[in-house]
């Protein structure tokens, strides 16, 4: 991969206000879920979103240690399955959230791969999520994550989100969180 400078991205039609944009978005989402603001969250949503996580299959060759997407989902939601788990927080019966867990997301590598800011732009980038629960109940989640956004009230909507574990093994207690 080769690194520009200014004017070279510029040359190549790399838009940075989109970037930026797009950056902005994506860290003020990280933000709000980290908050617990969940309604609000579900408002960053379009309705007809699909939100999905994906568990990868790491594949031995005589070279290399080959990681990759498989069939398998964690989640495969909806915007009315979002709502529902969402709903549950409030419902007393989210034992598994009770105390509500601390959380910080660290986003970053955002890039732009391609679209028309006028109608939807497809943006890939890493998470990072660290969960801490009553001191002792910890998790790391480490993904890459491809988003399909579209343009609303002088911002972005997520229309579709695609979320890659780098780990196959899942090492939490409790499947609650959004990445």
């Amino acid at each position: 991969m080769q690194i520009l400078n200014d004017s070279a991205a510029q040359t190549a039609g790399i838009d940075f206000q989109l970037t930026h944009s797009v950056q902005r978005f994506l860290f003020e989402e990280a933000d709000i879920l980290d908050r617990h603001d969940f309604h609000a969250w579900l408002g960053l949503l379009t309705d007809d979103v699909t939100y999905e996580v994906v568990l990868p299959v790491t594949r031995l060759t005589r070279k290399a240690t080959v990681s990759v997407e498989s069939d398998t989902k964690l989640y495969d939601e909806d915007k009315g399955s979002l709502a529902l788990r969402i709903k549950r927080f409030g419902t007393g019966a989210a034992w598994a959230d009770d105390p509500p867990s601390r959380s910080r997301r660290i986003i970053g590598n955002v890039y732009v791969l391609e679209g028309d800011p006028s109608s939807e732009v497809l943006v890939r980038s890493n998470i990072i999520l660290y969960r801490n629960r009553i001191d002792r109940d910890m998790s790391l989640w480490v993904a890459s994550r491809t988003d399909r956004l579209v343009p609303a009230a002088g911002s972005w909507q997520i229309r579709a989100r695609k979320v890659v574990l780098e780990d196959a093994t899942i090492h939490t207690k409790h499947l609650t969180t959004f990445l």
